[in-house]
């Protein structure tokens, strides 16, 4: 690589040179050159790099048939900025008199191998400033300003890399409008030229404008639609990876801005109808009136709270112990959970992911019952159902008599009846001493030869295929033996 001593400073042109060690003299070689990956030239030794080509890999390769080729390794280029010198008086200390011998020396902080060029009546040094900053998007005006402390009679000479932008203007500012990124992108210096003879200014510091695409914002809404009124909507707009945005908002159609909003979330509490629609966002620089691309549109949908509506599914008329089917039904929307509830009872008798649920009744189940929807990704609740009322007949009561009426005498003959007043086609059991202990299916029990083993407490139940299919448990009868 020439020039051979490194670093190498902006402005100054490198050559590369692709050498073979102990490259043998039979025949011609081939030379191709790569910059990241891609192929740049495919002949000759050595490759000419101008400035805005320093921050790329190099490779070569090196060939005198196809297929048996030799590969360098890449190399990336130190590049650094020119450095700027110090002067220091050693000595003497001031102040100065008349006939004093002064030492001066110039420092370099950056490398060694300079030569130094003392001149009295030091050149003025230009500075160059950049409005707006970097990043910069397509659309944009970029002034340059190149100040020189004394700033009369001079013309002025623009550089963007090591190309000559404007050559010897007298105007000390020059705009450019970004088209796109690589129309702009560059490091930027500028030098003054007095009108009058041939002096220049030092060259300015120098300026990397960068440019990017504008970007386009992700707009999110929570929850999702449809939202219910009385919710709150949070919509959030998002430019990622960019900082130094405010962010616009607009409703209804993309000429309509809501004036009050500027952060990159807003929140719509308490949502009505009239909050329904097409909403979009929009950011805009924090320093300059630059906007970004308009976000996808996303519509909310407002729906009033729906009243459920509650059926009991039950033979008619229920009796205790057989089964209910309570429904309870938001009609047109998805996504809901349910709770049942009784008349004055605070806490669901059932809940459910499904619109459906099922009791197996008791007397007591017998009441006033309501229901209500709620949704399952978010605490909100529909209104409540009107009522249903759920009646529940009393089974059959079955009357227990005994002849003759205990006590009995040992080896006597007692007879137990099981009477149902209502309906027909019953069948009885008989139990002894709990409600559990079955003993006998007949339609009456009669004990004959009474013994010990027959005292106790004697019940009856009556069931039939029809509905009701059972009686309530009779009264009991106590069973006794008379001592002899």
């Amino acid at each position: 690589m020439e020039p051979n001593l490194l670093p190498v400073f902006y402005g100054e042109k490198v050559s590369l040179q692709c050498v073979i060690q102990g490259e043998p003299t039979n025949g011609p070689w081939w030379y191709r050159w790569y910059r990241d990956g891609s192929l740049l030239q495919d002949t000759g030794k050595e490759v000419i790099l101008i400035q805005r080509d320093y921050h790329s890999r190099y490779k070569c390769t090196a060939s005198q048939r196809p297929g048996n080729e030799l590969e360098s390794e890449p190399m990336k280029i130190p590049v650094m900025g020119i450095p700027k010198p110090t002067i220091i008086i050693q000595s003497p200390q001031q102040p100065f008199y008349r006939g004093d011998s002064i030492t001066l020396r110039c420092d370099l902080t950056q490398g060694e191998g300079w030569e130094y060029h003392w001149k009295r009546n030091a050149i003025p040094t230009a500075t160059l400033t950049v409005d707006p900053q970097s990043p910069v998007f397509p659309g944009e005006n970029v002034t340059l300003k190149c100040e020189i402390d004394s700033p009369e009679g001079w013309m002025y000479t623009w550089h963007r890399d090591i190309s000559e932008l404007v050559n010897k203007t007298v105007e000390r500012n020059i705009t450019i409008t970004v088209n796109d990124a690589k129309s702009v992108e560059g490091q930027y210096w500028c030098q003054g030229e007095r009108k009058d003879r041939p002096t220049a200014s030092q060259g300015s510091n120098t300026v990397t404008i960068h440019a990017k695409a504008l970007p386009k914002p992700k707009l999110a809404i929570e929850p999702q639609s449809p939202v219910f009124t009385g919710e709150n909507v949070t919509l959030k707009c998002e430019i990622k990876n960019q900082p130094g945005w405010n962010y616009r908002w607009y409703k209804g159609n993309r000429s309509h801005l809501i004036p009050t909003l500027t952060s990159n979330t807003t929140t719509i509490k308490v949502v009505a109808k009239s909050d329904e629609g097409p909403y979009w966002c929009q950011g805009q620089r924090t320093d300059r009136d630059t906007l970004s691309q308009l976000s996808d549109e996303i519509h909310i949908r407002v729906k009033a709270l729906p009243t459920p509506k509650l059926t009991i599914d039950a033979p008619s008329p229920v009796f205790p112990g057989e089964n209910v089917t309570l429904k309870c039904e938001v009609k047109s929307s998805n996504g809901w959970k349910y709770k049942w509830f009784k008349k004055n009872n605070l806490d669901p008798v059932a809940t459910s992911d499904t619109n459906t649920t099922f009791i197996r009744v008791v007397e007591t189940d017998a009441g006033i019952y309501w229901c209500q929807g709620e949704r399952r990704d978010r605490p909100i609740s529909s209104k409540p159902s009107k009522e249903a009322h759920l009646h529940i007949m009393p089974l059959p009561e079955a009357k227990l008599t005994a002849e003759p009426h205990s006590p009995v005498s040992t080896g006597g003959t007692v007879t137990l009846k099981c009477v149902i007043e209502s309906h027909s086609n019953w069948t009885y059991k008989w139990y002894k001493d709990t409600e559990n202990n079955l003993v006998i299916e007949e339609s009456n029990f009669t004990i004959t030869r009474a013994t010990d083993s027959d005292e106790g407490t004697y019940w009856c139940q009556g069931v039939r295929r029809e509905r009701p299919t059972s009686t309530q448990l009779s009264n009991s009868v106590l069973v006794g033996k008379r001592g002899e």
